[in-house]
């Protein structure tokens, strides 16, 4: 079986650990298009000093877990019929919960979680609690999620 969670709120994790596990999701993009990725669906890093270089690391990796990801876009091919039809929120490939509050992101780190939400085909729920953001980051992150609305299968931002 595959680790679906990951949990790691509260920690002392930090631009380093950041890296280290931005490698977990180039190893999923890489390989998600056979099947063999991570499978994670649910991270938690909430009250980590990730800072803005942590934060983008994680979100640059995780846009290429989505590229590939996204080969099918969450679309599953009927090869009899020769028709497409969407499937679920619970089969979408990628990471569907994000948690990132406490992170000491800043708007620099917001800048690359934008970025990652314009590529973002699977991301259901997104929670930025208490990270220093202010309204140019909260006119950004609008920016971002108005440009892919039609793919983001989003229920809940906190």
């Amino acid at each position: 079986g595959k680790i679906h969670t990951l949990y790691l709120a509260g920690n002392r994790i930090t631009e380093e650990g950041a890296r280290a596990l931005s490698h977990v999701f180039r190893q999923d993009g890489t390989s998600s298009a056979t099947g063999s990725g991570s499978g994670l669906t649910r991270i938690h890093l909430t009250g980590n000093k990730l800072g803005p270089e942590g934060i983008r690391e994680l979100m640059d990796a995780m846009a290429i877990s989505n590229e590939s990801a996204g080969l099918d876009n969450g679309i599953q091919h009927d090869t009899h019929n020769a028709t497409a039809t969407q499937t679920s929120d619970c089969t979408r490939r990628g990471v569907q919960e994000l948690f990132l509050g406490e992170t000491g992101m800043g708007h620099m780190g917001c800048v690359a979680v934008a970025k990652m939400l314009g590529t973002s085909t699977s991301l259901r729920v997104l929670s930025l609690s208490n990270c220093e953001l202010y309204d140019n980051s909260a006119m950004l992150l609008a920016a971002a999620i108005t440009s892919n609305c039609k793919q983001l299968p989003f229920e809940r931002l906190q």
